[in-house]
Formats: C-alpha cells, structure tokens, sequence
C-alpha cells in the first residue's frame, strides 16, 4: 500500500462498545481507507473506512464511514483509545461527547459531584432556616411597635425637618445681608475714588497758579 501523506476525518462517537468515524484520503478520494484501532500500545484490529452515512452524503464526502466494535476492557478508558490511518502515526482527531458512565474516573467523579449536592443542599437548608428566624424576628419587632411609639417618632422627625428648614432660611437671610454689605462698600471706594481724582486736580492746579506768580509770569498785584 503507498505512503499516505494527505487525509481528513475524525472520530464522532466513542464509548466502551465501540468507535465511529469517518477518514478519507485528500490523494485518491476514490479508494477507502484501512485504519488500524489501538488501545494504548495493544493493537486491537483493523477496520475499512467505506460505510454509507445519510450525513457524509448530504455533505458531499461521500462513503468513508466506520465503526468498529471495542473488545470487552476492564476500566476503559477512551483517552487511550487511538485510531490511526495505515502508513501514518497520526491519530484521527475526535469531535465527540463521549458516554464515560462506565470508567473508573468518571464514576469517581460523579460520587464527588452526588456528595458536593448533597452539601449543598444542607448549606441551603440552614441558610433558609436562618433567614425564616430572621424575618419572624423582625415581624415581632413590628408588632411590638405601639401607636403612640409610632407617632412620637414621627413628630421628632418633623421637628427635626422643621429646624433643618429654619437653619437654611437663616443662612439665606445671612448671605443676602453679607451681598448688601459688600455692594455698599463698592459703591464707597468706587464714591471715594472719584473725590480722590478731583482733589487730585484741584491741587495740581493751586500748585501751577502758585508757581506762576512765584515766577513772574502771572502778576496777581494789577
């Protein structure tokens, strides 16, 4: 048989029962492949890949199909289970959920998974128990409250609004006043500033009068 270098397909189920694919050659498509079944390093048998699938055919593969029947193994375990094309190592790729109901592991894990729930369901349990208490706890509390208790706290609450509210008028009335204030002093430097100018002048011009008559150029005697 040549050398196979080019082919496609993968497992699609696998259980302790047996293995099902599909291979073909990219090559010679027309002629099916021989595959070769290994359960870790013991050869289990070989199969042909040439069954009819309603999948394959609508797909346009065609008749590549297989499905090999496992011998009977004590704790299978399917990541050891291995299909090979002849005149290659490399396994077929697997795209399967596989049925692990009946390895050693698996029910292992499952007897975890059982023991996991079931302490949870304590936890939920004793949870629920806990908020049940809780909630009758404040349910008493409110049947304790008395009317007058109830209206009592509601008067300190308007009360206390009522002062909150005086506080903020207060404080309001305080920076009206504060405004009034500081417009009154603008309006005095602003007062002041304009007197300022014309003494200003004032002085300026008795100065230059004073030093023309010092000077002779204006004779105040005539």
């Amino acid at each position: 048989m040549n050398q196979i270098s080019a082919f496609k397909g993968k497992i699609d189920r696998l259980d302790a029962s047996s293995v099902a694919g599909w291979a073909k050659s990219e090559e010679t498509p027309s002629e099916p492949l021989e595959l070769e079944v290994f359960y870790g390093d013991t050869h289990l048998g070989d199969v042909t890949a040439n069954e009819s699938r309603q999948d394959l055919s609508r797909a346009g593969i065609g008749d590549c199909a297989f499905t090999f029947k496992i011998p009977a193994l004590d704790d299978f375990e399917p990541d050891e289970l291995m299909v090979v094309v002849k005149g290659t190592d490399i396994p077929l790729k697997r795209s399967w959920a596989p049925n692990l109901s009946n390895t050693r592991e698996v029910r292992g894990e499952l007897a975890e998974l059982s023991e996991t729930l079931k302490l949870t369901r304590k936890v939920l349990l004793a949870a629920s128990s806990r908020n049940e208490r809780a909630l009758i706890g404040m349910a008493d509390t409110v049947e304790k409250v008395t009317p007058r208790q109830l209206n009592e706290t509601l008067n300190t609450l308007s009360y206390q609004i009522m002062q909150t509210d005086t506080a903020i008028k207060a404080i309001k009335s305080s920076t009206d006043e504060t405004n009034e204030k500081l417009s009154s002093l603008v309006r005095t430097v602003r007062s002041n500033a304009f007197y300022a100018k014309v003494n200003t002048v004032l002085f300026i011009g008795i100065l230059a009068l004073i030093l023309a008559t010092a000077t002779g150029v204006i004779d105040l005697t005539r």
